[in-house]
């Protein structure tokens, strides 16, 4: 009966804890013996709106903040409203922003319960808790019936919250193909989940950072505590730095950052990067710590139990791996998630952003956007969107303005991949973003697009190829899949992917893709991406990855003065409008380490619209989203010049 003795002993602490959580804010007391079932078709039983507007769920599940002597919580009392309210803000925040969170109120089994003096009694035996579970399971196909409709789903909870999510897929998902099918993740952190729970509900434990349909559990305290009530027999645990599911320590260094709340209240309080790291221990399954300098308040558990900061010391790393787990899973439910808009017909010219009748220029540039779109629903952009049209036709001037002085400007419409799904690891994480099925959406958009204006507009005039960050990802694999061809290498200029990697191994595995090696050369590709030194990460900058600096056109580490640099432009993206213009704004050279286009010298801007200190989601110093701005004037002298050079020698 070890086992047993250890639900009581859980519950019997985690009713201490409470006691102590509740008496530091507000301390409720309720005799009432038959508290009201919820009615969950009624938005006052639910501590969430219902918003929807992301492609996946979370149905979340609070731990113990009552103290009701009923033994049950009274989900219509403001204060324990309030302490239910608190948690959410401190726990479920890891979660909004990426999904929409559905979040019940529930008679959960308060501190007040009655517990029998019977070491045979298990916890979830207690009517109390047999109270609670049943409404997380009524609340639950409340959801699934009336508010989720048919989207993918993560479950989420903490310590009893876990308790009766354990309890609700033994019951649930267990008989249901649907519901595993749909479920994202299940993080059913701070108790114990077994072997046994996991065959009951028939779903298994994680077993790396972006496995989906599985559950995530860990229970945490320190290495030289004796332990915690809720850390059983049996427990499976992954840690959530490295996410493996060994002994494999992971250094304070990958801990992306813990913050801490008030729980009651839900106010923020701290948050400290690289807080300590973790090791799990494989005779336990308890996450363990590194040493913590702080002094935490751990409640009445024994020293190093960390059961209540199960959230709050890994906050940054949980939030990350619930966008890993969501990516990975929309990209391998596709058919599901996505919802793709309405394919573009670009034999309408609604389809283009730029489509030139008044043909006055011997030569035609075709174009790329970068990534516009960042929205989940659906994950590709819907051309259709006014927002995203409008923001398209600003980067006609932004960037594309480099080519429209020379060329015919001819840009389509595409169903881009959004920046929501897109990793910002370093090396793009070591994936291949090139076969990622949403980006293939908007890449065989533009490849139909491209074959149709060869086709139908071109009318065999020379050529130049241009994009910026995505857009160069489709330039690049348009490149590969389409310059084969004899007859368009004749009328090829150049093409400029700016903003993404042309690699060693492009080189070499598709011979007509040839680096420009000077100023003038034509059949040739200029690329470049533009970091400061010592940059951080860049999910852009592949291994091996090639460039030419747009100052002195050199391919190897000659580096150009801020002199050679004839005018920086910034510009409002979205509008084209020009914000600033600054002659001799930087200087460069290429890193032969890297590939990376280092700018030097940089010049201090005057307009607040511009910040070269906060890059958004891009990593210190990485100036991806410049990467035309800062040689704005070099780059297009440098597309006329290429053009007349191609002009002289097809006379």
């Amino acid at each position: 009966m070890i086992i047993i003795k250890k639900y009581m002993s859980t519950l019997f602490l985690l009713f201490i804890f409470c006691m102590i959580f509740s008496a530091c804010s507000k301390q409720v007391s309720n005799t009432q013996k038959d508290n009201a079932k919820p009615n969950y078709s009624d938005p006052d039983s639910w501590i969430a709106s219902f918003e929807n507007t992301k492609d996946v769920d979370v149905f979340y599940v609070y731990p113990t903040v009552s103290s009701n002597e009923s033994g049950n919580m009274d989900i219509t009392n403001s204060d324990e409203r309030a302490l239910a309210k608190g948690i959410f803000d401190a726990q479920a925040s890891v979660f909004q922003g990426i999904a929409n969170v559905y979040a019940p109120y529930y008679r959960q089994m308060s501190t007040g319960a009655k517990i029998p003096d019977d070491p045979n009694v298990l916890a979830t035996d207690l009517d109390e808790f047999k109270k609670a579970a049943g409404d997380v399971q009524v609340a639950f196909n409340y959801y699934i019936d009336n508010l989720n409709n048919g989207r993918p789903f993560i479950i989420a909870g903490h310590s009893q919250g876990t308790m009766a999510l354990i309890e609700l897929i033994k019951k649930e998902f267990g008989n249901s193909e649907d519901l595993r099918k749909r479920l994202v993740a299940a993080y059913l952190i701070g108790y114990t989940v077994t072997d046994e729970d996991l065959v009951l509900s028939g779903l298994t434990a994680a077993q790396g950072e972006a496995d989906t349909g599985v559950v995530i559990t860990f229970n945490t305290q320190s290495a030289t505590s004796v332990g915690g009530p809720m850390l059983m027999e049996g427990a499976n645990c992954i840690n959530p730095l490295n996410w493996k599911i060994d002994a494999t320590p992971a250094d304070a260094s990958l801990n992306k950052g813990a913050v801490f709340f008030n729980d009651s209240t839900g106010e923020f309080l701290r948050e400290v990067p690289q807080y300590c790291g973790a090791e799990i221990n494989p005779e336990t399954g308890a996450l363990m710590t590194t040493k913590i300098e702080d002094e935490l308040e751990i409640g009445p558990y024994p020293e190093g139990v960390y059961h209540r900061f199960d959230y709050a010391l890994w906050y940054r790393n949980i939030e990350q791996n619930v966008k890993v787990r969501i990516e990975s899973y929309l990209k391998n439910n596709l058919d599901i998630a996505a919802k793709l808009p309405t394919e573009p017909d670009y034999t309408d010219d609604y389809a283009w952003v730029s489509k030139t009748r008044d043909i006055t220029k011997p030569v035609d540039v075709f174009y790329v956007y970068p990534t516009i779109y960042t929205g989940t629903g659906p994950v590709n952009m819907d051309i259709s969107n006014s927002d995203m049209r409008k923001f398209a036709n600003g980067l006609l001037t932004a960037q594309a303005g480099v080519y429209s002085p020379h060329a015919n400007l001819f840009a389509p419409f595409y169903r881009q991949q959004s920046a929501a799904t897109q990793s910002m690891e370093a090396n793009n994480g070591g994936h291949d973003a090139f076969a990622d099925p949403i980006f293939r959406v908007g890449y065989d958009d533009v490849q139909r697009a491209f074959d149709y204006y060869i086709e139908n507009l071109n009318e065999g005039r020379p050529f130049i190829i241009a994009g910026h960050s995505q857009g160069s990802m489709v330039v690049i694999e348009l490149l590969r899949n389409r310059l084969d061809n004899s007859d368009l290498q004749k009328q090829f200029i150049a093409a400029y992917p700016i903003g993404y990697s042309v690699t060693k191994n492009d080189l070499e595995n598709y011979p007509w893709m040839k680096l420009a090696k000077g100023e003038t050369d034509t059949g040739v590709i200029i690329t470049f991406n533009t970091q400061g030194p010592n940059a951080g990460d860049s999910p852009v900058l592949l291994t091996g990855a090639v460039g030419i600096n747009p100052l002195n056109w050199k391919t190897d580490a000659t580096p150009a003065g801020r002199e050679m640099n004839i005018g920086a432009v910034f510009f409002n993206d979205s509008t084209g409008e020009v914000i600033e213009e600054i002659p001799n704004f930087a200087g460069a050279y290429i890193d032969m380490n890297t590939g990376a286009l280092i700018a030097t010298d940089i010049q201090p801007v005057q307009s607040d619209e511009i910040n070269l200190e906060d890059l958004g989601r891009w990593s210190d110093k990485v100036y991806h989203m410049f990467d035309y701005s800062f040689f704005y004037k070099n780059l297009k002298e440098n597309v006329g010049k290429r053009i007349d050079a191609y002009l002289s020698q097809n006379n």
